[in-house]
């Protein structure tokens, strides 16, 4: 029986984002889903696919009766009191889960909510957490569709009047929530007008010569920089290991891959394939460079000189610093900011047209955006709100304002430079960056002509490209 239960419920049904209720073909119990306005799983046009697990030993088909509207799932049923229909909602919110129900007098005393890691549970299992419910009629779990790793299944059981809670006879139903992702459509001043499905990305980036997209892939055995086609296809240009960042010559189409764990940059020449060491020297020691930056053809600034490449050096056992290379003449790099101290965790760098910027996530909460001068020295950007886990950042060409990858808060920030007022550049997107042993860095790119921005989101194996609504 229990092999049967298990090959039902392995079957992972798509579940379309209409408002409507969800029947147990077992019990008629309904399972209201208008709150439902985001949820787990990987994007399907505009829609989403939920999977759910059940409990044992029976399981059912949910279905609402609309075609491509399936959900598999299950419950227990029996015992001293008889299920009594519970209008069960599951609402998601960005990761946050919240289940609620209408109270139930003289039914039930009160309710449990029970969840683990781990699908189709029992009660007395090893992990299992049990919850008395705070209120009667919902509970909230906050960002527990957060990360793949920490996927929850759930059921709800009603408590007796005597006071007791068999294992099976109470129990509801059970779901599990996956990775919310988010869903085409606007946010703010951008559409998300198409959604890459790849794995462990790192760093994509955004190639004008040729419209298409390059981005790393790190800690896999299929480690490397890849192009993705037209089609959302990927083509390995060059075997890696642990590709920490990627940016893209705009003047030759060039692109550039940095290796934290052997310390060097390679180029890998437009239209071409394999790879060339490009920069090696850096610091003695330990050298870790992760993202970098080319300044635009019309740069005025100090810094360096146009067309020029920077790359920040995390330092994780070594110096933090900044170095300068060419991107037309292999090796010669030079030291822009040497380690004083300054430095915690630098992880981007961007170039405008006037400024050099950097974020450094200082490892506890507390990131800076970092100005650098031309003597090297760098100034922290005052800004009106704080910023956890800034992991990237991109120049916006139409505007100048600073786009940044917050890991911290799972957010991607507008902050203007000059007056450090922080905003949510995409207000209402759900992201689910990487933990912090796994860090996505460089992560926001912008093409060019500033109609294009790519943000890559490691959590949930996706680059997102957005259009800009209007100029």
């Amino acid at each position: 029986m229990k092999s049967k239960v298990l090959r039902v419920c392995l079957a992972v049904l798509t579940l379309l984002l209409l408002t409507g209720m969800l029947t147990f073909a077992l019990t008629g119990e309904t399972i209201p889903r208008s709150v439902m306005s985001s949820g787990g799983g990987q994007v399907q046009g505009t829609g989403l696919v939920l999977q759910s697990t059940v409990g044992q030993p029976l399981s059912g088909i949910v279905s609402e009766g609309v075609s491509g509207l399936n959900l598999c799932s299950g419950f227990q049923c029996g015992g001293a009191i008889a299920f009594q229909p519970l209008a069960l909602a599951i609402a998601v919110s960005g990761y946050d889960v919240l289940l609620s129900w209408p109270p139930q007098a003289g039914t039930y005393a009160g309710y449990e909510i029970l969840h683990s890691l781990a699908p189709y549970f029992q009660p007395d299992d090893p992990g299992v957490v049990v919850v008395p419910t705070l209120h009667p009629d919902h509970w909230f779990h906050g960002g527990a569709a957060g990360s793949v790793a920490n996927n929850h299944c759930y059921f709800v059981r009603g408590i007796t009047p005597q006071g007791g809670a068999g294992p099976v006879s109470n129990k509801k139903c059970e779901f599990t929530f996956p990775l919310a992702a988010g869903t085409a459509g606007s946010y703010g001043s951008w559409n998300l007008s198409r959604t890459i499905a790849f794995n462990n990305p790192q760093a994509a980036h955004y190639n004008p010569l040729d419209g298409l997209i390059y981005v790393g892939r790190y800690d896999t055995a299929t480690d490397g920089l890849y192009r993705i086609e037209s089609d959302d296809s990927a083509t390995l240009l060059a075997a890696g290991d642990r590709i920490a960042a990627v940016a893209v010559d705009p003047q030759t189409g060039n692109i550039f891959a940095s290796e934290g764990n052997v310390g060097e940059i390679y180029r890998t020449d437009f239209g071409s394939t394999g790879r060339t060491t490009w920069v090696s020297g850096f610091h003695s020691g330990d050298d870790d460079p992760v993202g970098m930056a080319f300044a635009p053809a019309l740069y005025n600034g100090t810094v360096i000189a146009p067309g020029d490449g920077l790359v920040v050096d995390r330092g994780v056992s070594g110096p933090d610093e900044v170095w300068r290379f060419s991107p037309s003449v292999a090796e010669g790099e030079t030291a822009v900011h040497t380690d004083n101290g300054t430095l915690v965790d630098a992880n981007d760098i961007t170039i405008g047209i006037n400024d050099v910027y950097l974020v450094d996530d200082k490892d506890d909460g507390d990131g800076i955006i970092y100005r650098v001068q031309a003597d090297g020295a760098l100034t922290a950007v005052s800004t009106n709100a704080p910023l956890p886990g800034p992991d990237g950042i991109a120049t916006d060409p139409m505007t100048g304002d600073l786009f940044i990858v917050d890991i911290g808060d799972d957010k991607v920030y507008r902050v203007n430079p000059a007056t450090g007022a922080v905003s949510d550049a995409l207000p209402g997107f759900s992201f689910t960056f990487t933990p912090a042993d796994q860090a996505s860095y460089a992560g926001v790119d912008f093409a060019p002509d500033g109609q294009t921005m790519i943000i890559t989101d490691k959590g949930v194996n996706a680059i997102y490209v957005f259009t800009r609504v209007s100029n």
